[in-house]
């Protein structure tokens, strides 16, 4: 298991230094956490993420370690019912 803690360090450091991101592992598996005041704004933090240079998707080829967006879940938390009437799905562009 310590294996884990060394191949996940550079997944952790994405969100080094920025409020409303955050990144847990356990083992092989990760939660990408986006806080923000609607969807919208959590979505773009998230899809950043996922996808600007030195994020999570070149940490994937980088360390031979695709993700498999079957097993992907996107969850949004509101305290506002209404809100999750607005919510709309956050696409992901398929790793090359």
């Amino acid at each position: 298991m310590p294996c884990f803690n060394f191949f996940n360090a550079d997944l952790l450091d994405i969100s080094k230094g920025r409020k409303n991101e955050h990144i847990l592992t356990f083992v092989d598996d990760a939660v990408l956490l986006a806080i923000g005041s609607d969807f919208t704004e959590t979505h773009d933090i998230l899809w950043d993420m996922m996808t600007h240079p030195g994020v999570a998707m070149q940490w994937s080829r980088e360390h031979n370690s695709p993700f498999k967006f079957s097993k992907f879940a996107l969850m949004d938390f509101t305290r506002n019912p209404a809100h999750a009437a607005t919510s709309t799905p956050l696409v992901l562009p398929m790793p090359p």
